[in-house]
């Protein structure tokens, strides 16, 4: 039996990492066991933390061929790479007070959903100063080389094609679970099957991480369309784009309804007929567990490009990969019923809502092990 406590940690580098730990603490919640989550930036100083996380978040609005490069060059086997191998020595250096952290909670398993804790966790086992275990939680539909560390005890990821392209990288089949990516539980129950009985086609636009300027066009493309419409414009954090739509008057055939932050985004998806997002890795799967049909537009490169081509060459979704081509594929969706049941249908075949209690599962079966014994 477990004695000691499972960590399950992230990294506040954009949303997705955090939901996905917070959705496997809820899955230890449910069961009655103890888990400790925490953000790996809190313990950096606050200069560290402002630069890893909003550095990220701006250059993923605003400057996609710096990401893109970024993505490139980390891209490679660790032992590969004197940069990533660098850039692994100075994330571990501005978080040390994160070693004294795991070590005072005696931690004997963590289940990382970003990878900077883990080559933490790694760098600590190396030294003698953690005997743990290191699970990593893959986030997104394509996989990036940098999560990839011969310390990781296992992998948790989101589908086949992951699984192939770990093997092929030496990692041990053992070590590979095909699980889904966790969603918290109120978009695991999302499933809107049958409960579509609306008149107006509802669209669920996403404008969180996406320009202002990008979310104002594809607004008035909208507008420019025939069709009647119902729009639910979520700006999430984007407190800006509320204040640019003040003055937009949307035409009299568009229901036009501007939301902030929101906590009711289960409800949201169930509504709509069809989502405008981001791909980012965890949005993507919660709509996925609400059968919700998606055109992808603005992805940060390559990661989420590669969420974007998985999903729509399963079916689910359409990319655009060129925001001018949004006008004829709305067209096409909302024109074409048969098109979207389709994907609705892609769509609930690919959800894994049951993902975080499948990686519950695996970690606790037979009790959680201990380097140890």
């Amino acid at each position: 039996m477990r004695s000691r406590p499972v960590l399950i940690p992230y990294a506040s580098a954009g949303n997705g990492h955090r939901a996905a730990a917070q959705a496997l603490w809820q899955a230890f919640e449910e069961e009655g066991l103890g888990a400790i989550i925490t953000d790996v930036l809190h313990f950096s100083v606050p200069l560290f933390r402002m630069v890893y996380s909003k550095t990220y978040s701006i250059m993923g609005e605003y400057s996609h061929l710096s990401c893109e490069a970024m993505y490139r060059l980390m891209d490679r086997p660790r032992e590969e790479s004197l940069l990533i191998q660098f850039i692994d020595w100075l994330c571990e250096r501005h978080v040390r007070p994160f070693t004294g952290f795991v070590e005072e909670n005696e931690i004997e398993l963590a289940l990382c959903t970003h990878f900077l804790p883990s080559l933490v966790l790694a760098s600590m086992r190396r030294k003698g100063s953690y005997a743990g275990e290191i699970y990593s939680v893959i986030t997104d539909y394509g996989l990036h080389k940098v999560w990839v560390h011969e310390d990781v005890d296992r992998y948790f990821v989101p589908h086949e094609d992951i699984r192939k392209t770990l093997l092929a990288l030496g990692v041990a089949e053992e070590k590979i679970d095909i699980t889904g990516i966790p969603v918290k539980r109120e978009f695991a129950s999302a499933n809107r099957e049958g409960e579509r009985s609306r008149e107006l086609f509802t669209v669920l636009l996403s404008g969180s991480a996406v320009s202002d300027n990008k979310v104002l066009q594809i607004l008035r493309w909208l507008g420019e369309m025939k069709s009647s419409l119902r729009v639910l414009l979520v700006a999430g954090r984007n407190e800006g784009l509320l204040e640019r739509l003040e003055s937009y008057e949307p035409p009299k055939h568009m229901a036009l309804e501007r939301f902030g932050f929101v906590h009711n985004m289960p409800s949201l998806m169930k509504e709509a007929d069809l989502m405008i997002t981001k791909p980012g890795g965890l949005v993507v799967t919660e709509a996925l567990c609400a059968s919700l049909p998606m055109i992808l537009v603005s992805p940060i490169p390559l990661q989420e490009t590669e969420n974007a081509l998985y999903l729509e060459k399963e079916g689910a979704a359409l990319y655009c990969e060129h925001l001018e081509d949004f006008p004829f594929t709305f067209r096409k969706l909302s024109g074409t019923p048969e098109i979207l049941e389709s994907m609705r249908k892609a769509a609930a075949r690919l959800a894994r809502p049951d993902a975080a209690k499948r990686i519950l599962a695996q970690v606790t079966r037979g009790g959680i092990p201990s380097r140890e014994n």
